[in-house]
């Protein structure tokens, strides 16, 4: 799954040009994970936003979409002068339901992006029933920046549609 539009022709061509049986769908996780993708897939590859909000919901999805036997992979990093944020991630992993089992450090490295030290770690995770949390329904709002996204209740889109009126 990847909402832009761009990377999901590059995948495709890439699994095309090397013969994988892959597949490769627009989507954007601020959605359910519809049912007939929930629990189908071994293994989730992520790079999700650096913010806490945008980080949980990706886990989250993630949890969703694996079997029971899944693996997550995901890329993350914090700056020495942060750990703090470290903590915060390994514990969304933890309430997502989700072991640590191996963490090979600064294995990315970027420009910029010194708010996380520059480069990032892997986390290989198994998935486990043990999930203290889930998102469900819809979220606003922007997964990328410090701003939180909002869960859109049905009570909130009526509120805000009498607000507009």
């Amino acid at each position: 799954l990847e909402i832009d539009d761009r990377f999901v022709s590059l995948l495709k061509s890439a699994a095309t040009e090397l013969e994988l049986e892959r597949s490769v769908e627009p989507f954007d996780l601020r959605e359910p994970i519809p049912k007939g993708m929930r629990e189908k897939f071994g293994a989730v590859f992520t790079d999700p936003p650096y913010a806490i909000e945008g980080f949980t919901l990706f886990i989250q999805r993630a949890h969703d979409l694996l079997r029971p036997d899944g693996r997550l992979i995901v890329s993350f990093g914090q700056s020495r002068r942060s750990p703090e944020r470290g903590v915060q991630k390994q514990a969304a992993l933890i309430e997502a339901g989700f072991l640590i089992e191996e963490i090979i450090p600064n294995h990315t490295r970027y420009e910029g992006a010194l708010s996380i030290g520059a480069r990032s770690s892997l986390y290989f995770c198994r998935k486990t029933p043990l999930r203290r949390r889930s998102i469900e329904g819809r979220l606003g709002g922007e997964l990328y920046s410090k701003r939180s996204p909002k869960r859109r209740t049905k009570r909130a889109h009526l509120e805000e549609e009498a607000r507009d009126e």
